[in-house]
């Protein structure tokens, strides 16, 4: 074996090693912690440390949130658990919907597809502004598409979980 590949094994090894002993004391001290493990293309494939969320302080921007499957999207497939996806719009902003694409506060965020990756029509949110309100949160994926809230609306503040901003990412981007 070459000296860089002993080096890497060996950098792999203390990863690992130090992954399992944080999860482990993660787990000891924070009995209502949530270590979420994300390798879906649906928001950035990573670890991420969630908290329970008792539904009484409200979330920001940027917040990841765990959720339950909301009924409107279940109506082209079956989910067999909670999706992950992060806050991009609170009560208050403004979302608009124009040809397809949606703007949040007048900034692009994505296109919104009329078909999934299999080919069957998606519902998806009309056209003009949209209205969050007060005990709801517009959800996105980071990944162009994703199913998300362009195409079944703001998700109820009683729907989420657990709630964490902070996460170890798989691959780093330069």
């Amino acid at each position: 074996m070459s000296i860089k590949k002993k080096i890497i094994t060996s950098k792999l090894n203390i990863a690992v090693f130090v992954f399992f002993i944080t999860i482990g004391i993660t787990k000891l001290f924070y009995q209502d912690r949530k270590i979420y493990i994300n390798i879906t293309p649906s928001i950035k494939p990573g670890i991420y440390m969630m908290r329970k969320y008792e539904k009484k302080l409200p979330l920001k921007k940027g917040t990841f949130v765990i959720f339950s499957v909301p009924s409107k999207a279940t109506k082209n497939r079956e989910y067999y658990q909670d999706f992950i996806k992060e806050i991009v719009g609170i009560y208050g902003d403004d979302i608009e919907i124009i040809d397809n694409k949606i703007y949040i506060n007048d900034e692009f965020k994505g296109d919104i597809f009329e078909k999934d990756s299999y080919g069957n029509n998606i519902r998806t949110l009309k056209e003009g502004k949209q209205e969050i309100r007060e005990d709801e949160y517009f959800v996105m994926g980071s990944n162009p598409k994703s199913y998300d809230s362009r195409y079944w609306g703001a998700i109820k503040q009683q729907d989420i979980l657990y709630f964490g901003t902070f996460y170890i990412p798989f691959t780093w981007e330069k």
